[in-house]
């Protein structure tokens, strides 16, 4: 491949990352969409060990009625489990790993873990 042609496969892959990364919208797009929409956006909950304590975060996360909740586990460790207070869901999380959540039934539920129930931050997951 000549000097020219290689040159110019180099160009236009920099400038397809650049357009994807960066994208291309008139202002009037840019304001017109959300930054951050629910019903786009796969909700997470993510277990970091800090210390002695375990921490849900976030603590509080809003999901819609069946919605897929990512659940990481980054402490690499220990099992941790997302399970609510009234029982209605509970789900075990591997160390280092990652599980998925659906709820359904709106509502608002605080959960705990059952392996560390006095080691984790209050946390809740309110489903509309």
């Amino acid at each position: 491949m000549s000097a020219t042609k290689k040159l110019t496969v180099a160009v236009a892959a920099i400038a397809a990352l650049f357009f994807t990364a960066f994208g291309i919208v008139s202002h009037g797009e840019a304001r017109a969409n959300p930054a951050l929409d629910v019903d786009q956006a796969n909700p997470t909950i993510t277990i970091t060990n800090e210390g002695v304590n375990y921490t849900y975060s976030p603590a509080q996360l809003n999901a819609k009625v069946g919605q897929a909740i990512t659940i990481t586990n980054k402490d690499p460790n220990g099992v941790h489990s997302v399970t609510a207070n009234d029982r209605s869901f509970s789900v075990d999380v591997p160390p280092q790993s990652s599980v998925t959540l659906k709820v359904s039934k709106a509502g608002s539920y605080p959960y705990y873990c059952t392996y560390h129930p006095d080691a984790h931050n209050p946390a809740t997951l309110n489903i509309s």
